[in-house]
């Protein structure tokens, strides 16, 4: 109930986000290592939000606080992402976007609430780098058939991930060469 949380690194998970994010009362949250707090309820109306200044684990709490909103992210690439598509489309094209890991992580929220997807291609961006981005993209998305296969389980302890193919009886992952 209380309007302010402070959050250490160490918090940013998949999980510890989708909790606070789903928090009434919040008003403010100090994120370590961020100068400012990000301003919940100023984020929640807000329908376009420039993310490109946060750290890994302020967009990961951020997209978690904006997941279920019609919201319009400004990446670090200058371009813009809708994150209703995110939550509704059965493929998500993400492929060249030059998406960095905070990037990557202020979308993970939104597409942590499809149901429906089948296909996120994330060919050819620097995301995910981050163990921490790796763990809590596993964590997030959607299917129990992603969760639990092993080429993710490689993806987070380090072996690059780019791109995700679901198809019935059969799961493609491609590496980065």
């Amino acid at each position: 109930r209380a309007p302010d949380l402070a959050v250490r690194i160490e918090d940013a998970t998949f999980e510890n986000a989708a909790y606070v994010g789903r928090l009434p009362h919040l008003v403010r949250l100090h994120v370590q290592g961020e100068r400012e707090p990000l301003h919940v309820a100023d984020l929640r109306r807000m329908t376009r939000i420039n993310i490109a200044n946060l750290s890994l684990e302020a967009a990961l709490f951020a997209g978690a606080v904006l997941s279920g909103g019609e919201h319009t992210v400004r990446l670090s690439s200058g371009s813009l992402v809708a994150l209703w598509p995110l939550r509704t489309r059965e493929r998500l094209n993400l492929s060249s976007r030059d998406l960095k890991d905070p990037d990557l992580a202020v979308l993970l929220g939104a597409l942590s609430l499809n149901r429906c997807l089948k296909e996120l291609d994330l060919y050819d961006n620097p995301a995910p780098e981050s163990s921490v981005l790796k763990a809590a993209m596993i964590a997030a998305l959607p299917w129990a058939l992603l969760r639990h296969h092993p080429f993710l389980q490689l993806a987070a302890t380090g072996h690059p991930l780019h791109r995700i193919v679901v198809v019935p009886h059969r799961l493609v992952v491609e590496a980065q060469p």
